[in-house]
């Protein structure tokens, strides 16, 4: 195999494999008061993450960007590449339904919003709320 071949399967692994397991799983999704929680779970260490960090910035002087780059990592969890495969392990088909709803409906849309907001604003010299929402 050639040494730059991990590149090839990373391509297929992000714009093939992965979307097309969640429209499958997706599909044959029968949403129910269940789900509510694991989708949560995800907004609630995001919004712990960021008190905490803010804190511990402010406690510590920490740079504004390092503040950023903490609850970013910190808040933002991955269900996707170790996580779908261990929830169906663990829990079966829907176990598999609810990391892919966890992930979509909470790492996945905090981070294209609250993360970007949260990217923006600790970047900016002079952060404004319009600047971001432009």
């Amino acid at each position: 195999m050639p040494a730059d071949s991990y590149q090839t399967l990373n391509k297929l692994l992000l714009n093939f494999f992965m979307p097309a397991l969640i429209l499958w799983q997706i599909t044959a999704l029968q949403f129910d008061n269940k789900f509510i929680f694991p989708i949560l779970v995800a907004w609630i260490i995001f919004a712990a993450a960021f008190v905490f960090f803010i804190l511990v910035g402010k406690w510590n002087n920490f740079p504004r960007t390092s503040v950023a780059a903490l609850i970013i990592t910190g808040g933002i969890s991955s269900t996707s590449f170790l996580g779908f495969p261990i929830f169906e392990m663990l829990y079966g088909r829907e176990g598999l339904q609810i990391a892919i709803l966890m992930s979509q409906a909470g790492s996945f849309l905090i981070g294209i919003t609250l993360g970007v907001a949260v990217a923006s604003w600790y970047s900016s010299t002079a952060p404004s709320v319009k600047g971001i929402a432009i």
